[in-house]
């Protein structure tokens, strides 16, 4: 493991047909799971229901994208959303009781 680490003289990916930019690795898109689920609980309690497609930006990152997934993972498990999916496949989110704000 020491030659793995210390041995190398190649950047982290190099080698591999990879020409990685440490600027590139340093731009990173920064979403916060507090903010998506605020905005999510916002628009569950205005709609009582939803689809999963309505919260995905049409040029959203993949960052954003995983951070709507968390963010829907933690309203799932406070109890205040319940997701399915429906007969055409599709992933609906409704609320779940009345909300408390």
């Amino acid at each position: 493991l020491g030659r793995c680490l210390h041995g190398s003289r190649r950047p982290v990916g190099a080698g591999r047909g990879r020409n990685i930019s440490f600027d590139k690795i340093m731009e990173k898109d920064i979403f916060s799971v507090e903010e998506y689920t605020k905005n999510i609980k916002e628009s569950i309690i205005e709609k009582r229901e939803m689809y999963f497609d309505e919260l995905i930006v049409k040029n959203g990152s993949k960052s954003e994208l995983i951070v709507i997934f968390i963010s829907i993972l933690e309203l799932v498990k406070n109890s205040f959303i319940r997701v399915y999916q429906d007969k055409e496949k599709k992933i609906k989110i409704f609320l779940v009781g009345e909300p408390n704000e």
